[in-house]
């Protein structure tokens, strides 16, 4: 498993709250900032449809707790991985998205637009 390799990342504050830093970035029309809500601002689009990745998530939990259904299993494992990698290239399309405007936001002022310092425990 990963856990000592992820537990080393998050020590080191390697990963980035990319909520909140959307939140204090972005004021947009939506009714909350989760990335769901944020995809279409940045052009994102699933090829799994978020009704048919709940449903296999939901699925998936009951066939775990129940311990049957191998054939099953496979494909509702195969929607559940294509929702979970869709949402880390969603995360990263977003992330792309946010430099972009800060660039284009630093070239229309002629200078860098300073970064808030970390906060406690945050990398720097």
């Amino acid at each position: 498993m990963c856990v000592d390799a992820v537990d080393r990342l998050l020590r080191a504050g390697i990963f980035v709250d990319l909520y909140r830093v959307t939140r204090q970035a972005l004021r947009a029309s939506v009714e909350s900032y989760s990335i769901k809500k944020l995809e279409p601002l940045y052009g994102f689009e699933r090829a799994v449809p978020l009704r048919e990745a709940r449903l296999a998530l939901d699925a998936f939990s009951s066939i775990f707790a129940l311990g049957t259904g191998e054939e099953a299993t496979a494909e509702l494992l195969k929607t559940v991985e294509s929702y979970n990698q869709e949402d880390c290239l969603s995360a990263r399309r977003l992330r792309d998205w946010l430099e972009e405007r800060r660039r284009e936001k630093e070239q229309k002022m002629g200078r860098a637009i300073p970064r808030p310092a970390p906060r406690s425990g945050e990398a720097k």
